[in-house]
């Protein structure tokens, strides 16, 4: 194999490597559940509305006080693993109390949000 042959390999390689450790990127769903937990715990509603599904801002809006508690108890987010299926996303969480959730989120207008069923909670 040429040196070029070899290198094109090596570059794809490189790249999906860094995709694979850059597992919490800005628009990634794993930042999202973090900025969701930030942001509850600021009582940040712009924010939390603006990573939320309209169904998760109305339930936000009734329970967040509730659900805030929930997470505070929890404690901090220790670590996180996402998985992607097209439009759909579930981040499962650990938190540092131990316990842990998964958090369900869904592509809408090209950005990651979080989705609460109203039915579920």
């Amino acid at each position: 194999m040429q040196t070029s042959q070899k290198t094109l390999p090596t570059i794809v390689l490189i790249g999906l490597l860094l995709l694979f450790a850059n597992g919490c990127s800005s628009g990634d769903p794993s930042a999202i559940v973090k900025k969701f937990d930030v942001a509850l715990k600021k009582d940040d509603y712009k924010t939390l509305g603006q990573i939320s599904t309209p169904e998760t801002a109305k339930i936000l809006s009734d329970s967040g006080e509730e659900i805030k508690k929930l997470i505070l108890m929890a404690g901090g987010i220790k670590s996180c693993k996402q998985t992607i299926d097209g439009n759909i996303a579930k981040v499962d969480v650990t938190y540092q109390n131990g316990g842990g959730q998964t958090f369900d989120l869904k592509m809408i207008d090209g950005k990651w949000k979080i989705h609460i069923d109203p039915y579920g909670w």
